[in-house]
């Protein structure tokens, strides 16, 4: 006669065997950060559409000068910086008009993929690519740069920072307010290409 276990006699002489126990919880582990890994990349391209579209809508309103809209974009701490909403678009418009007035002019500004979203407190943070093309007096100038992203409304809304071309540690030193995150990385700025014509 054969003698049987019942479950859960079966189940206690497993987890009583050590080696077992670590495989079990092991495996545990590596399944556990495969779907969590995977739950943070679905959130992330979530993410990217809407950043992208309110990027877009960003760059047209800046280059057809719909401050209104404009301004919809921009981090109330960064216009704090400036010393109000009122003085950064004030700003904001005078070094424009400095800029056509030295036959300077934006043409046209694209963005790339955003990077993966960092959770700083109540806040989700990135960063995305930025081309600029830009009439000058000689021909066109194209710009590649960095922009710090953030949301304070779990990704509905979110507010563009420009780096001026800076790494992330000049950022966090001098803009201490914005509280960023020290594990956004801010590529070096490329040398602009200038096309003649």
């Amino acid at each position: 006669m054969v003698n049987t276990l019942n479950s859960e006699n079966l189940i206690n002489k497993i987890f009583t065997h050590s080696i077992l126990k670590q495989l079990i919880v092991g495996l545990f582990c590596i399944v556990f950060t495969q779907c969590n890994g995977q739950s943070n990349l679905d959130t992330t391209n979530n993410y990217s559409k809407t950043i992208k579209e309110q990027a877009s809508v960003m760059a047209k309103a800046l280059l057809s000068k719909d401050f209104n809209t404009y301004k919809k974009f921009i981090s109330p701490k960064i216009s704090a910086i400036f010393g109000g909403e009122e003085k950064m678009i004030e700003q904001t418009k005078n070094g424009i008009n400095q800029l056509e007035n030295q036959g300077t002019k934006f043409l046209n500004v694209t963005f790339g993929e955003p990077s993966n979203v960092i959770v700083v407190d109540n806040e989700l943070q990135c960063t995305i690519p930025q081309k600029s093309e830009v009439k000058i007096s000689t021909g066109k100038l194209i710009t590649t740069s960095t922009l710090v992203v953030v949301s304070d409304d779990n990704g509905k809304n979110w507010f563009f920072i420009d780096t001026f071309g800076k790494d992330i540690q000049f950022m966090r030193t001098n803009f201490p307010t914005l509280n960023l995150s020290d594990k956004l990385v801010i590529p070096e700025k490329p040398q602009p290409i200038v096309i003649k014509e």
